[in-house]
């Protein structure tokens, strides 16, 4: 019976030291991949990374992705080293990764998958966008083209007639869900006709006007305050690459910010921050004739490990 205990405590300990291991080897592994890779042990890397479970929203699975990208095209697996960049491009269709950590050529490859991709997820976004439209779902929309017409700006998109048609329809529907009154209220029953006309309740104004870039008589705000809140690569992040993504404001007729979208993610812990710190931001209100206005503003956001 004593044996049979100590039998057990001891596998107990065993099987607990043996996953305190595994965590830290898990916490390793990206790092050593990227060694490996540096020292063109490409096979041994790529072993590496495909036994690597990263969860979706780990800051680096991009970064897990992204160099199986390249031990595959190292190895002169084009095919699959293309599969597996489009499978980050279309997860994250904005993310482009630093020139400095690739050779010319992944740089010329990576840009090409970009370029084949981007129409299809253009056209798609729009579709999305005017779906939320034509369901009323008008903040939705908003910012869902503004996500498209960030894509329609990116470099990598090749120009067309097609583009240009699509930036002014995206640009049109992305005021109109900004300006866009509510739907109205059920008709409810006319007074009793004992009541006079102007004894009757007037009807509500219906929100104010937001306004936008488009909007070429009116004044932007201007920064005050528009702090960035501090931000720490990971520990398995030993590559300095930038983080970049966008956030769109409301920004009220007395420079607050009414209300904060995030347009393109950084990174999933710091997102949460950076949203509560944009809520701070203090600005100078948009002006239209003389009259502050509400206006909606997109700021871009980069993080960059040595600054």
């Amino acid at each position: 019976m004593i044996l049979n205990r100590v039998a057990r405590r001891f596998a107990v300990a065993l099987v607990s030291g043996f996953l305190v291991a595994s965590g830290v080897a898990g916490q390793d592994a990206l790092t050593r991949a990227k060694d490996l890779y540096a020292s063109a042990a490409y096979d041994d890397a790529l072993a590496v990374l495909d036994q690597l479970k990263l969860d979706s929203s780990s800051p680096d699975v991009v970064e897990a992705g992204q160099y199986r990208a390249f031990c595959l095209l190292a190895l002169g697996r084009s095919d699959e080293g293309r599969k597996a960049i489009a499978g980050i491009v279309e997860a994250d269709p904005l993310f482009q990764p630093a020139e400095t950590q690739m050779s010319p050529r992944l740089v010329t490859v990576f840009r090409d998958v970009r370029k084949q991709l981007l129409p299809r997820i253009v056209q798609q976004s729009y579709a999305e966008a005017k779906a939320a439209f034509d369901r009323k779902e008008l903040e939705a929309a908003a910012i869902a083209f503004d996500r498209v017409l960030l894509l329609l700006n990116d470099p990598d998109l090749p120009v067309s007639s097609g583009t240009t048609d699509l930036r002014m329809l995206a640009a049109g529907f992305r005021d109109l869900s900004k300006v866009a009154p509510p739907p109205p209220p059920p008709k409810a029953a006319g007074p009793p006709p004992s009541i006079p006309p102007s004894a009757r309740p007037a009807t509500a104004p219906g929100p104010p006007r937001t306004y936008g870039p488009n909007d070429a008589d009116v004044t932007p705000p201007v920064v005050i305050s528009q702090q960035l809140p501090p931000w720490r690569p990971s520990k398995l992040s030993a590559t300095r690459r930038d983080y970049q993504g966008a956030v769109a404001l409301v920004i009220d007729e007395s420079g607050n910010v009414e209300s904060v979208t995030l347009l393109t993610s950084l990174q999933p812990d710091y997102n949460p921050v950076l949203l509560r710190a944009a809520r701070e931001w203090k600005f100078r209100p948009a002006m239209k004739g003389g009259l502050p206005v509400r206006y909606r503003k997109v700021v871009g956001i980069r993080l960059n490990p040595s600054e």
